[in-house]
């Protein structure tokens, strides 16, 4: 990292920061079927033509269902730009402004995910980690507002217009990855058996912001149905989810009480000052009928929002 005083009581700091992580555990299903084992001749059902057996009665361990096995043969990595700006209180004005440029890629988010044993284990689950976040911005702030009575000396100006402090957090964050199921309307086996079916990119499924909608937040057209013995082609993080962009704001009035270091402090705080639609999830579950027509009305749509603008009074007496 690179640090520089530019002035105004201000400090720079520039830094790249990274991690790597090997041999971190993940589960392996030992006793899963490779692709297609649910169409060979062998595993028919004799009593139900057309059918294949359950699975447990061809399984590598038979009679038993899934057979996790701990193994610590993961990695992760981690790459970043952190830039802080920072202020000390000076002249009553302080200040912080942080933003992270980075990128999180991992096989699983956590100790108990189930990577894959049959489908290619680096397109099926490496890809942006869950918790990654592309850019995060943060800038916080304080300002003791300028004491009326210095220019107006009075008794209004020192009760009603002295001794206020604005102070406030605004976040600028990218979305989560996000991956698209699917499922199909006539129920059909698709793959046999292996680590799941993902659907077949047509396209980018990214649309340009102008281009969003409530109902369509990215291009619903991109997915299709993949063929009966296939996988799909679609990676783990296809796009990205909504991203935050909030602002909270406080407002303090203190009063002094006599001479002794006794105040009391009027604090109405404001959470999502600006009352912005703060969008959260999105419908990623496709439907798809056998002529690969997308039937859920609900693809592509944003589904639930956090919280709208809120408020709180308090009052604190300092002694």
């Amino acid at each position: 990292g690179v640090q520089q005083n530019v002035g105004f009581n201000t400090v720079l700091d520039v830094a790249y920061v990274g991690s790597v992580a090997r041999h971190l555990m993940v589960w392996r299903d030992l006793n899963s079927v490779p692709y297609g084992s649910n169409f060979l001749p062998a595993n028919q059902d004799a009593s139900n033509p057309g059918r294949p057996l359950p699975t447990n009665f061809f399984r590598p361990f038979s009679g038993f269902a899934s057979v996790n096995f701990v193994e610590f043969s993961s990695t992760s990595n981690y790459h970043s730009m952190e830039v802080q700006v920072n202020r000390r209180f000076a002249r009553s004005l302080q200040y912080g402004l942080t933003w992270t440029w980075s990128k999180a890629l991992d096989f699983a988010d956590g100790d108990t995910t189930v990577v894959a044993r049959h489908a290619p284990l680096r397109s099926w689950n490496y890809g942006k980690a869950g918790f990654d976040r592309t850019h995060n911005l943060t800038f916080s702030y304080t300002w003791s507002i300028p004491k009326a009575s210095q220019r107006w000396n009075n008794l209004f100006a020192k009760q009603v217009l002295d001794n206020w402090q604005l102070a406030g957090m605004s976040s600028f964050v990218s979305g989560a990855p996000l991956g698209i199921g699917f499922s199909t309307s006539d129920g059909a086996d698709i793959g046999g058996g292996g680590d799941g079916v993902r659907a077949v990119m047509l396209a980018n499924p990214v649309l340009p912001k102008s281009e969003r909608t409530f109902t369509r937040y990215f291009n619903t057209a991109a997915f299709g149905r993949p063929a009966v013995g296939t996988y799909g082609n679609a990676p783990k993080d296809v796009l990205r989810g909504p991203g935050i962009n909030n602002w909270d704001l406080s407002l303090f009035k203190n009063f002094p009480l006599g001479k002794e270091a006794r105040s009391m402090q009027l604090r109405w705080e404001l959470y999502n000052v600006w009352n912005k639609t703060q969008f959260s999830s999105v419908d990623t579950s496709a439907r798809l009928t056998p002529d690969g027509q997308q039937t859920n009305t609900r693809f592509g749509a944003l589904t639930a929002a956090r919280n709208p603008r809120q408020m709180q009074l308090a009052l604190r007496i300092v002694f």
